[in-house]
């Protein structure tokens, strides 16, 4: 995403231009596979497959070091080579948690089941990836979506948050947890017939970022647009661990978001707010934190 204006009076606008570039990256035509014969005759699969596998685990898409990523290319390149060999789409199983996100107030809110900002967020990296692999591979790619909410479902049921809690209590929610993973796996394993891609990466999971420069389960709390440092606009995962450090604000964009997108969050770093403040009193500054 281009850096967009930092004038906190332009804020709304600011926002409505990174969506509208973000929704942009969804109308560019579809890939076309190459015709077999003339895809047979342009390079080794060997070859097609390590430069998918270079995109795949490029900074764009994974937050892994190429050391730490090497441990997952042999099993890839196998699947790469296979599907390459049959001119069809590269398959990848994209895990995106149990199919909604936890609240940021336990005992406040109840769980998100709306589909919102991270969803997109997700499905443009999914349109990016094929189109960074289109000029290296003509088959093209597919994803798969993959819900498990096994976890959530044995180990959720233990709450943790907002009370005091023991050292058992915290141990068996720990067991099952490792328990309920290793069973997922064992379940998922016969299903997935390609690369299983997870937001965090696992002993046998290649991780995927849910969008640019994101590193954490998107399912874990509220994705929402802040702003860095440098005044860039950029995705923030929200939880229960950093939500005091921001001043939260609902925008609204009918007509250029899917109606499934009732509104986006933008948040507001409270230090950013305590200067703002500060400048209004001696006069600096014209007050700029009103509702949009």
């Amino acid at each position: 995403m281009r850096n967009l204006s930092t004038d906190p009076q332009d804020e709304t606008a600011s926002i409505r231009a990174y969506l509208e570039e973000l929704a942009s990256g969804f109308t560019a035509p579809p890939v076309v596979p190459s015709s077999p014969d003339c895809f047979r005759a342009s390079e080794d699969h060997e070859s097609i497959a390590a430069r998918v596998f270079d995109v795949l685990t490029s900074r764009d898409f994974c937050y892994l070091g190429k050391a730490r990523a090497a441990m997952y290319r042999d099993d890839a390149l196998a699947w790469f080579k296979t599907t390459i060999g049959r001119n069809e789409p590269i398959h990848l199983f994209f895990d995106i948690g149990g199919g909604y996100h936890a609240s940021v107030r336990p005992g406040e809110d109840e769980l998100i089941f709306d589909v919102g900002l991270a969803e997109l967020l997700a499905l443009r990296q999914v349109t990016d990836f094929a189109s960074a692999v289109a000029p290296v591979y003509g088959g093209g790619v597919k994803f798969s979506l993959v819900i498990d909410n096994m976890c959530a479902l044995l180990v959720n049921d233990i709450p943790l948050l907002g009370r005091s809690c023991n050292e058992g209590e915290v141990l068996e929610r720990l067991r099952r947890y490792r328990e309920v993973i290793d069973a997922s796996e064992r379940l998922l394993t016969p299903l997935i017939h390609g690369v299983h891609l997870t937001q965090r990466a696992t002993a046998t999971t290649l991780c995927f970022r849910p969008f640019r420069g994101g590193d954490s389960r998107i399912q874990c709390g509220l994705v929402a647009l802040t702003r860095n440092s440098h005044g860039k606009l950029h995705p923030r995962l929200l939880t229960t661990s950093n939500l005091a450090d921001f001043e939260l604000r609902r925008h609204y964009f009918p007509g250029l978001l899917p109606a499934s997108i009732s509104s986006v969050t933008y948040a507001e770093p409270t230090d950013a707010v305590t200067r703002v403040g500060s400048l209004e009193r001696d006069g600096s500054a014209r007050p700029t934190l009103v509702p949009r």
